[in-house]
């Protein structure tokens, strides 16, 4: 079990001292804060009359549910049996993270919860959870440098079995590696698949009821 206080001091001493970093300050602390995204799709207007599909990762939850699984060998099973291949479909964070990013708290996991629900029985499913992080320092005028994008995995795979049409929910805990100490998310996304062999059942909730989780620090004044 991770020791935060131990971890927390343990990044900051690693980290490069930046001028305009949240941490460093003076007479300013840190305390362990978290953001709260929506994995999300709709249907926006962008124009009267028409209508755009779109997936996003943000604070504004979306106003449609995606169906993977409708029959008994749906189309990304059958896919996953041949090959090996999974559908991934991606999830970009929009507009609304915070300006200056947000300095990871590697104590602590990103945590992806994905909401299944179905028109009927849920035999099982299969579900992968992976994140893009977009990470940089942050150089003496608050400007972000030295971006780069780094892939993590969730747990190898979650596998649900539900015989009811109840929403059952896969929670992946994603680890921060060390390594993520000091830098600050400028964007990521998230990337969901589902497969398996179900009766009905495969809906993803993208209307608020699978939340990603940042753990950042956040500066406090003493």
């Amino acid at each position: 079990m991770r020791i935060i206080t131990t971890r927390v001091l343990a990044a900051i001493a690693a980290a490069p001292l930046l001028v305009g970093s949240l941490a460093f300050v003076q007479g300013a602390a840190t305390l362990p804060a978290t953001e709260t995204l929506y994995i999300s799709a709709g249907c926006p207007q962008d124009t009267p009359g028409t209508c755009t599909s779109t997936r996003w990762l943000g604070k504004t939850s979306g106003d449609s549910s995606s169906n993977f699984i409708t029959a008994i060998t749906p189309a990304d099973e059958v896919m996953f049996r041949a090959t090996g291949a999974i559908n991934w479909r991606d999830y970009a964070s929009d507009s609304s993270l915070r300006a200056q990013g947000y300095r990871l708290d590697v104590a602590r996991d990103l945590e992806v919860d994905v909401q299944l629900s179905s028109q009927g029985a849920m035999v099982n499913a299969t579900v992968h959870a992976r994140a893009n992080l977009n990470l940089c320092d942050v150089d003496a005028a608050g400007a972000f440098v030295n971006c780069k994008t780094t892939q993590l995995n969730g747990a190898n795979q979650t596998v649900l079995a539900n015989t009811a049409a109840a929403p059952t929910t896969a929670s992946f805990k994603i680890d921060l590696p060390d390594t993520m100490a000091g830098k600050t998310l400028r964007s990521m996304t998230v990337e969901i698949a589902v497969h398996g062999v179900n009766a009905a059942g495969g809906y993803i909730n993208q209307q608020g009821g699978s939340p990603v989780r940042i753990p950042y620090l956040l500066e406090t004044t003493a």
